[in-house]
């Protein structure tokens, strides 16, 4: 039964869509059994779709799975643009079908059983709402039963298996599949506000964020949306969609399950009375907790452009538009280049990765962190990726604390010079006021940097300390983990 949901604007047409229906048919026994977005028990990396499991079907090598639980198309109409067989090229999703709906938005049903025969023949070239597909299986990898019995389900925005130039885990990307592409299909499943338009939003207390909006899944009230992990009060998130009943969906930086890393979840959480930001409106972009700070890639251009700076936590930031999932950012002139435009999501942040912190005092080099200051904040960290790793030197005020420019890193049992890129200005062609940040090797285990703090009570510079009377200038040491 197609559901439709419309609003009608003043003075235009209605802007309407099409709620998808459920793709198994009811009365199987069925159960979620992963949900998109999760960061996977088996597999590192998140979900790409949701898989919906049989609920205990068997699977024979020769026969396929033991009960035939039809499934069916979800949305009000699509079209077949690729069919794939079981068999080499499945890339492990077995018996596939991927269709077209409204625009932009794929469809893909994948480990089947079978496929509907109409379909493979080319004579069912246009579904329905409700029309059968094929059959739920465990088909993958060019075997018939290669997994457990059940639908994988994604809606994403490009018609191929994978996203185009990807090698990485099928069915599973390293950071939130929304920035390769892909879209949560639990969202198709509701009412949304049409009005409402991508966000960033602070949260005014904590809040649970769970995998989809309300209680229950669709046709399955006896499952709950589990909750992922919690909103603190104070973070700031990026709400995509929201239901007429004020459930939305963001997505926040969180640390992976194996606790070295930073990822981004995607979720749903119940939020009333926010205040989204406008664009153009700038702020104090805040993500870590207890002080940490995380950094934020900054790219020419979404998801493939080059590198061109870091945003971290507590910077100030202003957004000026936004193009799926990602928002383009005014980036300030600096001494080495001009004001331009450039594009933040929610890839690429870096967890904390250094060693030394206010406990330590490296023996022959200055310390990591601030000697004249209460807290003793670190002033040299080190943030690691999978790819790549940086050293960022935070500065305090940028007219009495300067950095040097050049540094060293640690590699293969030398040092190698290292060139920081100053977030202030450039003093002197030699010193940065303010921040400065390196890239470093992904074999880096030490990494040193060059402070001098001007105090004011003495009337002198104070570099390269080990202790606050600095009467010896040394390179101040920050350790690497590998």
């Amino acid at each position: 039964m197609k559901k439709w949901f419309c609003l009608i604007l003043l003075l235009s047409s209605p802007t309407c869509y099409a709620v998808f229906d459920w793709p198994v048919e009811e009365g199987s026994r069925q159960r979620v059994s992963q949900d998109y977005g999760t960061y996977g028990d088996a597999k590192p990396g998140f979900h790409t779709g949701i898989d919906i499991g049989s609920g205990g079907v068997d699977c024979h090598p020769e026969t396929g799975a033991s009960e035939k639980i039809k499934i069916k198309a979800i949305s009000e109409e699509e079209v077949v643009v690729k069919i794939v067989k079981l068999g080499e090229s499945d890339k492990g999703f077995g018996n596939s079908i991927i269709t077209q709906h409204d625009g932009p938005i794929f469809i893909q049903y994948s480990h089947l059983d079978s496929i509907d025969s109409d379909i493979l023949a080319g004579k069912k070239t246009i579904l329905k709402q409700g029309d059968v597909i094929g059959e739920m299986g465990g088909s993958g990898s060019g075997i018939l039963c290669k997994f457990p019995v059940h639908l994988h389900l994604e809606v994403k925005k490009f018609d191929s298996l994978l996203p185009p130039g990807y090698t990485g885990e099928p069915a599973y990307t390293p950071n939130t599949p929304s920035i390769y592409g892909y879209r949560d299909p639990v969202q198709y499943f509701h009412n949304l506000d049409v009005t409402f338009k991508t966000a960033i939003v602070k949260a005014t207390k904590t809040e649970e964020l769970r995998v989809g909006p309300g209680k229950e899944y669709p046709v399955i009230p006896t499952q709950f949306h589990n909750a992922l992990t919690e909103i603190k009060e104070g973070q700031h998130y990026i709400a995509i969609n929201k239901t007429n009943d004020g459930w939305y969906q963001v997505s926040i930086p969180t640390m992976l399950r194996s606790g070295s890393e930073m990822g981004v979840q995607d979720g749903w959480a119940h939020l009333l009375n926010i205040t989204p930001s406008t664009q153009g409106q700038a702020f104090v972009w805040n993500v870590g907790e207890n002080g940490d700070r995380i950094g934020l890639s900054v790219r020419e251009f979404p998801v493939t452009g080059n590198t061109l700076a870091h945003v971290w936590d507590t910077q100030e930031i202003s957004f000026s538009q936004w193009d799926d999932g990602w928002a383009q950012i005014d980036l300030p002139a600096t001494e080495e280049s001009s004001a331009q435009k450039a594009w933040v999501s929610g890839d690429y942040l870096f967890n904390r990765c250094h060693r030394f912190d206010s406990r330590h005092r490296p023996d022959g080099y200055g310390v990591p962190y601030n000697l004249f200051s209460t807290e003793q904040e670190l002033t040299l960290n080190a943030y690691c990726g999978t790819d790549e790793h940086y050293a960022h030197v935070t500065g305090g005020n940028p007219r009495l604390q300067y950095i040097y420019n050049s540094g060293y890193e640690w590699v293969d049992n030398g040092w190698r010079q290292i060139d920081f890129k100053c977030k202030g200005k450039l003093i002197n062609s030699l010193w940065c006021s303010g921040h400065a940040s390196a890239q470093l090797s992904s074999k880096t285990e030490f990494y040193v940097a060059y402070i001098c703090n001007w105090s004011t009570q003495e009337g002198k510079w104070k570099c390269g300390c080990q202790d606050t009377e600095c009467a010896t200038p040394y390179w101040q040491l920050q350790g690497v983990k590998r």
